[in-house]
C-alpha cells in the first residue's frame, strides 16, 4: 500500500485538488445563488404584490357581472341591434323609423368587419377633391344581390357595453405584470368572442335575412319576427365562455396559492 502511494502520489494530489477545487466551485455558485435571491427578494415580492392585486380586481370585475363573461359582452342586446341594423343596411323600412334607430344609435359605438372580402363598400376615404359617392347607392345593390338569394353581412355593429367590457378585458390581458398563464387564457376568451361575432352570428344573421327576404319578397308584406328568437338561434351555435372562465379561475386560484396549506 505505502508502495502504491508512493508511486502513485502525483495522481492521488491531483485528485484531491480537483475535488477541492469541484467543491469549492460549487458552495461558490449556491452562495451567489442564494445572495442573489436575497437582492432580488424584495422586487419579487412587490411583482407578486402587485399580480394579487391585478388578479383580485379581475375577479372583482366577473363578479359584477353575475360570474360570466357573456353578461359582460352584451350578446343578448348586440344581437338584436344587429338584427334591426341588417335590415336597416339591406333597405327595409320600419314603422316609426326614424325612432326606433335613434334610440339605436345611442347604443353602437362601433363595429368590426366580418365580410368575404376586405373591401368595405360603403366605407369611402374622402379627401378635400373628392366628392361623396351617395350614400344609399350599396344599400340597392345590396338589396337588389338579397332579391337573388346573395348576401354577404360586412359588418358585426358593436354596443357599447360591449366594446367597454371588451376593452377592460384587454386591458388586463395587456398589463405587464399579468401571469403568462392566465394571458393565454385571455387570448383563447378572445379568439372565442371574435368566433362569435364574425362567424357565428355573421351566419346567425344572413340566415334569417334570407328567410325574412323570401316572405318578403313573395308576399310583398314584412313577416314577424322577435329579435329574440334570432338570438336562441345564435345562443345555440355559439362557443359559450363557461369553460373558459372555470380554467381561468382555476389558474388564479392556483397561481395565488389560495389552496395551499400554510
Amino acid at each position: 500500500m505505502i508502495e502504491f502511494l508512493k508511486n502513485n502520489i502525483s495522481l492521488i494530489k491531483d485528485i484531491f485538488t480537483l475535488f477541492f477545487v469541484g467543491t469549492g466551485t460549487v458552495l461558490s455558485i449556491l452562495t451567489f445563488k442564494r445572495a442573489s435571491a436575497t437582492i432580488l427578494q424584495p422586487i419579487r415580492t412587490e411583482v407578486i404584490k402587485k399580480q394579487s392585486e391585478l388578479l383580485s380586481k379581475l375577479l372583482h370585475i366577473l363578479s359584477e357581472n353575475n360570474q360570466s363573461f357573456e353578461v359582460g359582452l352584451d350578446y343578448v342586446k348586440l344581437v338584436q341591434i344587429n338584427v334591426l341594423l341588417a335590415l336597416r343596411d339591406y333597405g327595409f323600412v320600419f314603422k316609426e323609423h326614424k325612432e326606433l334607430f335613434e334610440k339605436v344609435k345611442d347604443s353602437v359605438v362601433g363595429w368590426a368587419p366580418c365580410g368575404r372580402t376586405k373591401i368595405l363598400k360603403d366605407v369611402e376615404i374622402i379627401n378635400s377633391f373628392t366628392e361623396a359617392t351617395k350614400k344609399n347607392e350599396y344599400g340597392v345593390e345590396k338589396f337588389n344581390n338579397l332579391k337573388k338569394g346573395e348576401i354577404d353581412i360586412d359588418k358585426i355593429y358593436l354596443t357599447k357595453r360591449h366594446t367597454e367590457f371588451v376593452k377592460l378585458i384587454s386591458d388586463f390581458k395587456e398589463d405587464p405584470f399579468m401571469p403568462a398563464s392566465i394571458q393565454q387564457t385571455l387570448n383563447e376568451l378572445f379568439n372565442d368572442i371574435n368566433n362569435n361575432l364574425t362567424k357565428v352570428l355573421k351566419g346567425e344573421l344572413e340566415t334569417f335575412m334570407i328567410d325574412f327576404s323570401k316572405v318578403y319578397f313573395e308576399e310583398n308584406n314584412a313577416p314577424h319576427f322577435d329579435p329574440l328568437g334570432i338570438y336562441n338561434c345564435y345562443n345555440h351555435s355559439c362557443v359559450h365562455h363557461r369553460t373558459t372562465l372555470g380554467k381561468l379561475k382555476n389558474e388564479i386560484r392556483k397561481y395565488l396559492m389560495i389552496d395551499e396549506g400554510w
